[in-house]
């Protein structure tokens, strides 16, 4: 996934000279006036995610699974663990978006390829401790196609794979805190892996993208 490129914007200011009997100083900006100012910038990050173990079955909430007779797989509001870490441009983490979320999954999954929409809504968790920081609300929506075999080196071991490419589109709004009425769009790709067991179900992925929020 190609890190979205940073624009820098240089501000200049150019001190106004009256001429006449009196001088008038520029009025500071009040603290209302920074923390708009704050929030109007525009923050580009990068995004890696996995699910926390045990990734199968599913940790946080079953949701509903339903095996077609057509040999569809379908699931409605599977909800899993994961951990994001994001960074921002100069390589350091980002604590607004970096950290545990609540991922609640639903997908039609053809049985034969695996192949079908995704589309889904996380929540940011925080620990205590963290309540100021705010959480995020985000949709996200993709399609997922299958890519074949291959053996892949994972936590969950060293084998021989399926795998599938997952781009997908993600909008989150900030409740809370500091990133309170923010906005967040990010683009990315998951790569989902299954065994012959669970095929077509994911038993686990990896995720990257890039994006910003302001």
């Amino acid at each position: 996934m190609k890190t979205l490129k940073c624009f820098v914007v240089l501000f200049s200011f150019a001190g106004l000279f009256l001429t006449g009997c009196s001088d008038q100083l520029q009025s500071p900006v009040s603290s209302t006036d920074q923390v708009s100012l704050e929030k109007e910038a525009i923050h580009y990050f990068t995004l890696t995610d996995v699910p926390i173990p045990p990734p199968f079955p599913y940790a946080l909430d079953p949701g509903i699974k339903q095996y077609l007779p057509n040999g569809y797989v379908h699931y409605k509001k599977v909800g899993v663990w994961e951990y994001m870490e994001a960074r921002d441009l100069d390589g350091n983490i980002d604590p607004l978006v970096t950290g545990l979320n609540e991922n609640y999954l639903s997908t039609m999954m053809e049985g034969n390829t695996g192949n079908g929409p995704a589309n889904g809504k996380t929540v940011s968790y925080r620990a205590p401790g963290q309540e100021g920081l705010g959480i995020w609300e985000t949709q996200w929506e993709g399609y997922r196609s299958y890519q074949g075999k291959q053996i892949f080196n994972l936590p969950i071991g060293t084998a021989e794979y399926h795998f599938w490419y997952l781009p997908l589109k993600m909008v989150g709004q900030g409740k809370g805190g500091q990133v309170d009425k923010m906005q967040m769009v990010l683009e990315g790709t998951i790569t989902v892996f299954s065994d012959d067991a669970h095929f077509p179900e994911p038993i686990f992925w990896m995720g990257s993208g890039s994006g910003f929020y302001k």
